[in-house]
Order: C-alpha cells, then sequence, then structure tokens
C-alpha cells in the first residue's frame, strides 16, 4: 500500500512540475482502516464513487505479472456461537452437550460451500471453544470467512450461512455477520477502463494484462453503487501478507507514468 501511496505521490508531482492538467478533478482517499473492513469510512468512500465518472485503487498489482484488476470477489465474515451444557467428563458424560462436538459438525457444513468452480470460498479461520478437558464444553465459537464472486451468489452463500441449525439435540446455534464487501464484478464499463490503459502503456512501452483476485478493495464499495472501477494500479510485487512481501522498485516509475497518462485523458 505504501507502493501505492508513492506512486500516487509521485504522478501527482509530475504533473505539477510539468504543468500537465487532469482530465477530471481529482479527489484522493487515503484509509488506514482498509485491512479491518472500512467501518468508518466506508461512507465517506461510497460519497465520494457516487459523484465520481470513476475510481482509480492504487490497491498492488496481480501478483507477479502487473496485472490490473477487473474483477474482485466480496467478503463476507461471520461469528458462529454454539452453547451446550455442561458437565463433568467422567461422571456424567451422557448428561453433557457438547459445544465444541457440535461446532465440528457446523465447520464440516460450511466448509462443504466452498465451491472453487463457482469461485466460493468458506474458511473457518479461528475457533475457541471449552474450559477444560474434564468439562463438557458449553460454550464454542468459530470466525468464518465467505469469498464470492457475484452478489447472485452472495445472496445465496450469506442465507445458507445464516440459517445453519443445529445438529445436536439440545444444542443451540447462532449466526451473526454479513456480507462486508459486495463483489466488483467484471462489467463492461471496467472492461473499457482496462483496455483504454493498456493502450496508455502500450504507448508508454509496456504491457499491461488484466486479471482479479479473491482479495477485496475499497473499490468494492465503489463498483456497487455502479460507477466504474480499476484496480490494481499501484505497485508490482510479490508475497502480500507474507513475511517476504516486497515490490518490484522498477516497475514504480512506470506505473505512475502510466498514472499520468490515465489523468490526462480518462474523461
Amino acid at each position: 500500500m505504501k507502493g501505492g501511496i508513492a506512486v500516487l505521490l509521485a504522478a501527482l508531482s509530475a504533473m505539477r512540475e510539468l504543468r500537465l492538467t487532469p482530465a477530471l478533478p481529482v479527489v484522493m482517499v487515503f484509509n488506514s482502516e482498509e485491512e479491518v473492513g472500512s467501518p468508518i469510512s466506508r461512507a465517506l468512500i461510497e460519497e465520494e464513487g457516487r459523484r465520481s465518472r470513476y475510481a482509480l485503487v492504487l490497491e498492488p498489482a496481480v501478483a507477479p505479472d502487473g496485472s490490473l484488476k477487473t474483477f474482485r470477489k466480496g467478503v463476507g465474515n461471520f461469528r458462529l456461537r454454539v452453547t451446550g451444557r455442561p458437565a463433568h467428563a467422567g461422571a456424567d458424560h451422557a448428561l453433557g452437550i457438547s459445544a465444541v462436538h457440535e461446532l465440528a459438525h457446523q465447520i464440516l457444513r460450511l466448509h462443504a460451500l466452498t465451491d472453487y468452480e463457482a469461485g466460493v470460498t468458506v474458511n473457518v479461520g479461528v475457533i475457541q471453544g471449552g474450559t477444560r478437558s474434564n468439562v463438557v464444553a458449553e460454550e464454542a465459537q468459530a470466525e468464518v470467512d465467505v469469498r464470492v464472486p457475484s452478489l447472485a451468489l452472495a445472496d445465496e452463500i450469506v442465507a445458507r450461512v445464516s440459517r445453519l441449525e443445529p445438529v445436536t439435540p439440545g444444542a443451540v446455534v447462532t449466526v451473526e455477520g454479513g456480507l462486508n464487501r459486495p463483489p466488483m464484478e467484471r462489467t463492461p464499463a471496467i472492461v473499457e477502463l482496462y483496455r483504454r490503459a493498456q493502450a496508455l502503456a502500450a504507448e508508454l512501452g509496456f504491457a499491461v494484462n488484466e486479471g482479479g483476485t479473491g482479495g477485496a478493495s475499497d473499490g468494492n464499495f465503489v463498483a456497487a453503487l455502479g460507477t466504474p472501477v480499476l484496480d490494481g494500479l499501484g505497485a508490482v510485487g510479490v508475497g502480500g501478507h507474507a513475511l517476504d512481501e516486497r515490490v518490484v522498485i522498477e516497475q514504480l516509475p512506470l506505473r505512475a507514468a502510466l498514472l499520468v497518462r490515465i489523468l490526462q485523458t480518462f474523461a
């Protein structure tokens, strides 16, 4: 993300020094809470999105080739809570209702919703439950990540997760959460932005391809409003969110030059 900010500031600085005029007024939004879902900034982002002809997102490019992003999956976040009945694991095991046991059933149900061909993934990433090994667990919970490529599939998967029913008699299952970011679907208007950017890159002497990702960005919010979004205009690199995350420094000037040409010509 720092690389994307550097690209933006370098492009605007170059335009000022060279006295180049953007085709449209430019509004910049810098968001420090994107990774946690943009709970406070979402309203501002959507407000600016409604006012805009299009949006440019300086998130990293698709790794490793630097493709621009014309689609992104939507993201759902859920918390699954299970309540059972505690009992002594040795003396009164039969009297207990294990929340951990019930949670295990629900995890299998949730993971069964993953459909790679449809582009749907469901991941139970964090689980907690019980108090001691000699007590039948009264409570357990899990945090669930859902990724969907379209609003139609989002509605279906969100409904299925929200309707989970207990398998174990006497257990209680509750589900909290929902869709955090809508999908950024590949629309003709978004593809048109990409093709125009591709042509500008060719004029500058390098190629950019088209791609997408299962990750989401604040561009998802804007695209859902019907405003075209071109994403992945930031740094080229590999290892996002990993210990070896890095950018290709030599690519930064090229991305800045492309951004200058986009701002000059996209009206």
